[in-house]
């Protein structure tokens, strides 16, 4: 008996796309990095940018400092090709990434609703973020004796076409 293979069809070749540091969001003691990503130009145009802004701002915990959380984290805002994506991470407990995502359709680009754990998924463009952020934090956080340096982990940044 031959085992059962299946016949994978993809529509699109893969695009490099270019990730580019955006300013840092500074927020009632919460500093993100911000990240831009785009399937249709070279950058997300700014009312997208603004928009992950303010859901950012809207669904951060509060306070940004407490046991256990350092008001640092990541907010990544993706024009993809078939809507748009806002990635908003932070660091917690030494070494987890809390992760929401939210998705606009392509209809109506700005009205986002968070996905449900069912429906959060990361893509390969996103991926290339978080591996980076994963470095940064074990390399500014993790492996530095004693506090971590909080201030050289937001400085660590990641400009790639990939």
């Amino acid at each position: 008996m031959s085992p059962a293979t299946t016949t994978a069809m993809f529509t699109q070749p893969y695009r490099p796309r270019s990730i580019r540091r955006c300013d840092l969001l500074a927020y009632e003691g919460w500093r993100l990095k911000v990240y831009s990503i785009s399937a249709r130009q070279d950058l997300p145009g700014r009312p997208l940018v603004e928009a992950a802004r303010m859901l950012a701002r809207t669904h951060l915990p509060r306070p940004a400092i407490a046991p256990g959380r350092y008001g640092v984290g990541v907010l990544i805002v993706h024009e993809g090709a078939d809507g748009n994506y806002v990635l908003l991470d932070w660091w917690e407990g030494e070494n987890m990434l809390q992760h929401r995502v939210f998705r606009a359709p392509s209809w109506d680009p700005l009205n986002f609703r968070r996905c449900s754990p069912e429906e959060c998924a990361f893509c390969v463009w996103e991926l290339h973020v978080l591996h980076f952020e994963r470095g940064a934090w074990i390399d500014t956080a993790l492996s530095a004796p004693g506090a971590p340096n909080l201030d050289a982990y937001l400085a660590c940044r990641l400009e790639a076409q990939v």
